[in-house]
């Protein structure tokens, strides 16, 4: 009877240790993949940022349109070998909030699929912009 207890013990303590293990190999893959899809978000926040838009001169130039960010499906290649990949889509909205004094808020969306679990998950950043 002791035999089968402390079986039943080591047992327990084994896959107590395999469950933790997988859980947390799941929960840096899932920290890494959210980081690779900020770094991507924050990619796209920078090159609207770059977009010129201009009032002060006459035409005025406006290249922060939202038809000039569409929408675009890359890879989240957090390993930085190309081995490990997983696919995630950048969502640009841009909005007016003002005509005076004029702003616009740009919103990034990073939708990527955690196969881990088979759920969407969103990274999402945005700024409010002025002309220059």
């Amino acid at each position: 009877m002791e035999v089968l207890v402390s079986f039943a013990i080591s047992l327990f303590t084994i896959l107590s240790l395999v469950t933790g293990y997988i859980f947390a190999a799941n929960a840096a893959e899932r920290f890494n993949l959210s980081q690779a899809a900020n770094e991507v978000a924050l990619e796209r926040l920078e090159q609207t940022r770059c977009a010129q838009w201009i009032t002060s001169v006459s035409p005025g130039v406006d290249q922060l349109q939202s038809t000039n960010f569409t929408n675009v499906v890359i890879n989240l290649d957090y390993s930085g070998n190309g081995i490990q990949t997983t696919q995630a889509t950048n969502i640009t909205t841009i909005s007016t909030i003002s005509t005076s004094p004029a702003l616009r808020k740009v919103h990034v969306d990073c939708i990527w699929n955690f196969g881990a679990y088979g759920t969407l998950m969103t990274n999402s950043i945005e700024m409010i912009r002025s002309p220059k």
